[in-house]
């Protein structure tokens, strides 16, 4: 644990580097308010229309006590004299410091940890709901808990700015996968991320997995496969698969994208509608493949053998 004086020290880096970048940051304010509306609609079932507007501004102030807290306990982790963090290490993209962070300050902070990041404001929130709303008290915490985790990251990010790190690239055409560059895990929302499986050369099988800030034994929640044709594809397969026999092969630079989803029950249906939206957009940003030339399958699972 830091000194009184070091940790004055470390409050008022934290709060000069933040303010930094909700005043100049336009990306950070991206980034920021897409978090933030991602866990404030996780309580859209259990919250009542009436009381929606005042939950989510008071959401909005403990979300911002948490971002910080999660600031400051990581730079008191960096600043420790014990710890040692590599320039190797914080060169690794920022999908894999994301999902390697919480491990480390669990491991720091030990079992007191749920209870070292809780701000007074967050608590205030949490008294508030249950004595309104049923079965809310698990998801505050999981959303807490994230949303300090996502300042920690921030922290080690700026702490890679400052020593100058340069991160590794991902624009190497030879690792540019049809979804996602197939060499780094790919966020495709706060909580959940993608990593390859298998890449050929037309084909890749990516898993959906949950942020390890959640904890659990098992975190894969979903399958992604992609097959991408062209006009000689086509041609050829019309040669000798039955369920081509007669199709013509009429288009000149023809490209299509056959993509198939599975994810297991337990995702809501806007989540899992914006899933399907990103993976769309990425296949179609990435291969300038029009959206009506990705032929979509999403199937609904409840378990995975």
């Amino acid at each position: 644990m830091a000194t009184v004086n070091k940790q004055e020290l470390i409050n008022e880096f934290t709060q000069e580097k933040l303010k930094h970048h909700f005043d100049n940051n336009n990306q950070f304010l991206e980034d920021y308010a897409r978090m933030f509306y991602f866990y404030a609609n996780k309580f859209n079932p259990l919250i009542s229309e009436n009381y929606r507007e005042e939950f989510q501004d008071m959401l909005y102030e403990s979300a911002k006590t948490q971002y910080y807290n999660g600031y400051f306990i990581a730079r008191e982790f960096i600043e420790h004299e014990e710890t040692v963090i590599p320039d190797e290490w914080l060169s690794r993209s920022e999908g894999m410091l994301k999902e390697q962070i919480p491990s480390m300050l669990f491991e720091a902070g030990g079992q007191d940890f749920p209870e070292i990041i809780r701000t007074e404001t967050s608590q205030k929130l949490v008294r508030w709901c249950i004595t309104k709303f049923e079965d809310i008290r698990g998801l505050l915490q999981e959303v807490f808990m994230d949303i300090t985790l996502l300042g920690s990251l921030r922290a080690f990010l700026d702490e890679r700015d400052i020593r100058g790190v340069k991160t590794v690239s991902n624009e190497n055409k030879e690792l540019q996968g049809i979804l996602a560059p197939y060499n780094d895990i790919y966020f495709i929302d706060p909580q959940k991320y993608l990593m390859c499986l298998l890449h050929n050369q037309g084909s890749e099988t990516w898993e959906i997995h949950l942020w390890s800030s959640l904890q659990l034994p098992n975190t894969k929640i979903g399958e992604i496969t992609l097959h991408y044709l062209n006009t000689n594809d086509l041609s050829n397969m019309s040669k000798y698969l039955p369920v081509y026999e007669d199709t013509p092969v009429e288009m000149a630079n023809y490209e299509k994208v056959y993509v198939n989803i599975s994810i297991l029950e337990l995702m809501n249906e806007g989540e899992l509608n914006a899933l399907i939206e990103t993976v769309v957009k990425s296949i179609e940003e990435r291969n300038g493949v029009n959206q009506e030339n990705i032929a979509l399958s999403v199937s609904v699972i409840n378990r995975y053998l």
